[in-house]
């Protein structure tokens, strides 16, 4: 060990402190393994970490679970100084497997290969994920194409590689396992990638590589190399293969199972292969036969072992399920690595690290005791935790205090000297306190050696992750029109879209975007005016009246609607004036108090967290009162965020109330409060109907006398008796859950206050007013580091699967959420359940018991004394239950989507991965708005997806009571978009601006300007490419719109270029005032609103005996052809001169 009196710290190495003395010596030579006892989780890392620096060993780290397998890895990163490996779990699935996504098996995919490839020091895995089996090593990494810039490669055949290996082709690559190809581009997503990459092929060779955006398409850096890692199960990783052995067996056996799987495989399409694993690998396959030679550390074997018994109990469970439903199972061979056999590999390079003494079945090597304590160190956040470390430094301890930048060494130093202790930076300085700079935060004392290690409290959250924010992309673009769907263009009104047709006329070919009008009449509008048509939102489409052309209902509806539309525009632009003109409070700057309130949070904030929380305060500094929506998901945070601004307000003697729809929510909310407020001065209280009238006029009274600094409340905050002593920052949860008149109540609360409203699904009709300007947003579209997405079954009501995902919960010591929206009912299935797994902890709960009921019955959830909460929508608000992973809801097709989301939210709230069963009844066949509902709330799991989801529901089912009766019929009448235009220009009207008129210009000359089927293959592309060179106004749009085009489908062909000209001189032409430009023979035809005399003497002048001006009610030029000049320059130069007189 080296002399730490001499040693500097630049270069921090627990290693080079503590040594590994204290530790076992492995070997090989050894028959049995070593115990070591009195280790924490953060002990046993660093104990791992310093045996294997010892014997320059790599290791295999197994946890008994997998929910802090994400904290352990940070740990080891940090003490390794890179990226390691972790192994994750998957399931069996011996069904036809409803499972939304393949995220396990390519999670693994990616593992393998880095662990194929050397890249890693440890592997961190869990007992489920080293049980399962894995392909053959040899066909991980050696049989992966690698393909680098300047390789022969033939794109047909890696696409051919890439299906048969488990990806799925799309026409635009947007998640892991998908690929897409245009001509010689290929673009890949390759899992355990953090963005997909682009591979530009030339003939047949690799011209180019490179990463590009998700969001963008475009290309971002090169690459030299990239190696296409398979995305496939351990039994599916050769599917030919598997299907000659299927047919080997059915000859054997006759089982309609597997002739039924026999003939999807040879349609291409997936089966449930894990059943056929014995039949595939004869030999199981595991971690140990990738990693040879290594260091074993097998976390609290005690556990692990009663986590191989639910495994084993749950394999059985299975197949007896199977069985008896007629699956096919292999009785001979083995599915998975047993205890047993996991326990042969035990020998003198294995370390059973635990807490407690273990009594083992086995023999040991050696059985050490740590002299490591972690209970008693403190966490550097105040002046008490400095007492504590000087106390230690008494008992001759070295103290070290690691931060994680110059700012928090300079903070923590001031901190030290502030309370006389003696400080050394970077040096070991005998009776001193040492500051270092590392990513390593753990509080560890190790007695032998009398080290003590300190975490600074700041340091305890990771880095935060840089993120490219989407620019409000992924809200602002919420519809795909595909044929048979409903649009709107903008003269001739609401038409059915039946695709784009291709015209060749006089040897000249355009494509056209056809709709269909009532009686049959069909309008060919062409792609470059993509611009004047919309997706339909609004009412059921079955329902609507198709516009007929040429009449002048279009218009008539329109003119209603922009009558209508006043009254709203006027409450808005009252709204919004009054706020702007309304004395407000400026709060102060942050204070100390702030910052260290903020660096207690226990988690690593996301980037956009920081983002709203800075966008918040800074309103909340202005003069005027703040009126700020904050978007996310649920989960992601937002409830942080918002204390932050509470905080600042309570900095400011000012009084918080924080509105919300249920007591339970209120409940939540108070105690996470009181939680995250612990050891400041404030006084926090909450009115709803848990508490009594007494209690409650106690709250009222301390309010209105300021008594009460934050205050948290249901509707009950809203009635005539509660008057607020200095109410600064009114914060508004689940804001879609209030009612008009509820809102009402709470404009007349929030006059000159801050106003911060909170939700994962807004209403549409605030998002706009937030996306129009009228009201602010923040959005937080960022998931927290350790968060999986929910996987989410759409099927029918079956009691078995119901009945195995309580158990499976159970096992995992989780709770599981039932909910069925029939009071009556709850009883009949609580008794189904406990007869069905005898000592399982079912409670009921709902709306109709007493206050007192349901506080004493969510007491019991959240102190874990509940397997099962039988419940009614009552779950539905911002329920934070850690443990809780599996949900269950009965008639989920009788739901909204937003409410399904919601409802959803309630679980998958902590790293473990959480399962959502959405059932409809047997034998019944949802409605159409049902069936959507259900595929869109299965289809959407990513976090971030909850405005996505808002949009959607208000596309299924229209706006309904979401704008108001009034305002829901008149977009109903003229679709959403249509709608959001009318009021957007009524309320510049009424505030007196007058709206630039903007005229459409027709553009008509005999040139082929079109995007070829063989450019661009798939028609939802083309539209989108469509719409992007509809929106060419300037060069700079051309040039960027060209290079994308370029970077994502290759350099365009003449046809596009002359599409993207058009575009640009048609945007150029309707500033200028020119309606049509049309060709006759060769002559150029320029049709006007109206032009000036000066202009028309102006342009006579550079076209002298080559141009012919008509005046009348509609103005035009007749302008003549000039040899060797193209049409489309000739056009261009003319208006590029106009442009020049007219400005």
């Amino acid at each position: 060990m080296a002399d730490l009196n001499k040693t500097n710290l630049s270069d921090f190495d627990i290693y080079s402190l503590i040594g590994a003395d204290w530790l076992p010596q492995a070997g090989a030579s050894q028959k049995y393994p070593f115990a070591v006892t009195s280790l924490s989780d953060s002990a046993a890392v660093i104990a791992s970490y310093c045996a294997m620096k010892r014997d320059n060993k790599k290791g295999i780290f197994v946890m008994d679970n997998n929910s802090d397998i994400l904290k352990i890895s940070s740990l080891f990163c940090a003490l390794f100084g890179r990226e390691q490996v972790v192994l994750p779990e998957c399931e069996f699935s011996f069904d036809s497997a409803d499972a939304l996504s393949g995220t396990a098996d390519r999670a693994r995919s990616a593992a393998l290969e880095k662990i194929s490839s050397g890249e890693y020091d440890v592997v961190i895995t869990t007992a489920d994920a080293l049980c399962m089996p894995l392909p053959r090593p040899k066909g991980v990494s050696t049989e992966m194409p690698v393909l680098s810039i300047g390789d022969d490669a033939d794109i047909d055949k890696i696409c051919a590689y890439l299906a048969e290996n488990g990806y799925s082709m799309f026409d635009m690559v947007e998640g892991e396992g998908s690929f897409s190809k245009r001509g010689g581009i290929l673009d890949v997503f390759v899992p355990g990638q953090r963005r997909p990459i682009r591979i530009e092929f030339f003939g047949d060779s690799i011209e180019r590589i490179s990463y590009f955006d998700v969001i963008s398409q475009r290309r971002e850096y090169e690459c030299p190399q990239i190696k296409l890692i398979g995305n496939r199960s351990a039994a599916y990783q050769n599917p030919s293969e598997l299907l000659q052995i299927l047919q080997k067996e059915y000859e054997k056996t006759g089982h309609k199972d597997i002739l039924r799987d026999i003939e999807l495989l040879s349609s291409g399409l997936k089966i449930a292969a894990d059943k056929y694993i014995p039949l595939v690998y004869p030999k199981i396959f595991t971690l140990f036969d990738y990693v040879d030679a290594s260091l074993l550390f097998v976390c609290e074997y005690a556990n692990l072992k009663k986590r191989y018994e639910f495994i084993d109990w749950q394999f059985n469970e299975n197949v007896e399920q199977s069985i008896s439903h007629g699956r096919f199972i292999c009785k001979d061979g083995g599915y998975y690595l047993s205890l047993a056999e996991l326990e042969k590999h035990f020998d003198g390079r294995t370390f059973l690290l635990s807490r407690l003494s273990v009594n083992y079945s086995f023999k040991l090597s050696a059985l050490a005791e740590a002299d490591i304590n972690e209970s008693v160190v403190p966490s550097l956040d105040g002046g008490e935790a400095v007492d504590e470390i000087l106390s230690f430094v008494e008992k001759g301890y070295r103290c070290i205090v690691t931060v994680r930048d110059g700012e928090r060494e300079a903070a923590v130093k001031k901190l030290l000297t502030e309370r006389d202790a003696p400080v050394s930076v970077g040096k070991v300085v005998p009776g001193a306190v040492c500051i270092v700079q590392s990513a390593v935060s753990v509080g560890i004392a190790f007695n032998a050696s009398k080290i003590l290690l300190v975490a600074d409290a700041a340091v305890k959250k990771r880095a935060v992750r840089a993120r490219r924010r989407g620019e409000g992309e992924k809200i602002k673009s919420f519809s795909d029109i595909t044929p048979g769907d409903l649009v709107v263009h903008h003269a001739h009104g609401i038409g059915v879209y039946r695709g784009i047709k291709q015209m060749t006329v006089d040897g000249v070919t355009k494509d056209y975007i056809a709709i269909e009008f009532d009686k049959g009449d069909m309008l060919y509008v062409p792609c470059p005016q993509l611009d004047l048509i919309s997706k339909y939102i609004g009412a059921d489409p079955a329902r609507v009246k198709l516009s007929r052309m040429g009449s002048p209902a279009w218009e008539k509806a329109k003119s209603k609607v922009r009558d209508e539309s006043r009254e709203l525009a006027r409450e808005l632009i009252e709204l919004y004036a009054r706020r702007l003109n309304t004395q407000g409070f400026a709060f102060s700057p942050d204070s100390e108090w702030q910052k260290e309130f903020e660096e207690r949070f226990e988690y690593e904030e996301t980037q956009d967290q920081l983002e709203c929380t800075r966008e918040i305060k800074a309103d909340m500094e202005r003069p005027y009162p703040m009126d700020r929506l904050l978007c996310g998901d649920v989960g992601v945070g937002k409830t942080e965020v918002a204390l932050r601004a509470a905080f600042k307000a309570v900095s400011d003697s000012k009084q918080v109330a924080v509105l919300v729809p249920t007591t339970i929510l209120a409940s939540q909310h108070f105690n996470t409060i009181v939680r995250r407020f612990h050891g400041f001065p404030v006084k926090v209280a909450v009115l709803s109907r848990f508490k009594n009238r007494k209690e409650q006029q106690e709250t009222v009274k301390a309010i209105k006398n300021g008594e009460v600094d934050i205050v948290v409340g249901t509707h009950r905050l809203l009635q005539k008796d509660i008057a607020f002593h200095d109410l600064g920052l009114l914060i508004v949860d689940e804001e879609q859950r209030f009612g008009v008149k509820h809102k009402e109540k709470i404009k007349e609360l929030a006059i000159g206050v801050d106003v911060l409203t909170m939700s994962a699904t807004p209403i549409p009709r605030t998002l706009n007013m937030a996306m129009s300007g009228i009201r602010d947003i923040s959005i937080i579209e960022e998931a927290p580091l350790d968060r999986l997405p929910v996987m989410t079954y759409v099927l029918e009501y079956n009691f078995d699967i119901v009945q195995q995902a309580i158990l499976r919960e159970m096992r995992r010591s989780g709770c599981t959420f039932y909910l069925k929206n029939n009071i009556e009912a709850l009883d009949v299935i609580a008794a189904r359940i406990t007869a069905a797994i005898p000592g399982a902890r079912v409670l009921v709960v709902h709306g109709q018991m007493s206050p007192t009921e349901i506080e004493n019955a969510w007491e019991q959830v959240m102190t874990h004394g509940v397997d099962v909460l039988l419940c009614t929508t009552i779950i539905e608000t911002g329920i934070d239950v850690s443990f809780a992973n599996t949900l269950i809801i009965e008639d989920a097709d009788c739901m909204g989507l937003a409410q399904l989301h919601q409802i959803r939210g309630r679980i998958g709230r902590s790293s473990r991965r959480a399962y959502a069963y959405l059932t409809y009844r047997r034998d019944k066949t949802p409605s159409e708005v049902a069936a959507k509902r259900l595929v869109t709330i299965k289809e959407f799991t990513e976090f971030g997806a909850g405005l996505k989801i808002a949009m959607r529901d208000l596309e299924i089912r229209g706006a309904g009571s979401l704008l108001g009766e009034k305002q829901h019929g008149s977009m109903n009448v003229v679709g959403y978009d249509t709608y959001m235009e009318i009021l957007k220009s009524v309320i510049l009207s009424e505030q007196g601006i007058q709206e630039k008129k903007k005229t459409d210009c027709a553009v008509d000359i005999s040139i082929s300007a079109y995007i070829p089927e063989n450019y661009i293959t798939s028609e939802r592309t083309r539209i989108d490419i469509y719409k992007k060179i509809a929106a060419v106004e300037d060069e700079g749009d051309f040039e960027d719109t060209l290079d994308e085009l370029s970077d994502r489908f290759s350099p365009p062909p003449e046809s596009v270029i002359n599409l993207m000209r058009i575009s640009l001189i048609r945007n150029l032409a309707r500033g200028l005032g020119v309606t049509e430009v049309r060709q006759k023979t060769h002559n150029l035809v320029f049709f006007f609103e109206q032009l000036s005399p000066d202009a028309v003497n102006s342009l006579s002048e550079i076209y002298k005996g080559e141009m012919l001006f008509t005046a009348g009610e509609k103005p035009y030029i007749t302008l003549r052809p000039r040899d060797g000049v193209p049409v489309i320059d000739r056009m261009e130069q003319f208006l590029k001169n106009l442009k020049s007189f007219i400005s």
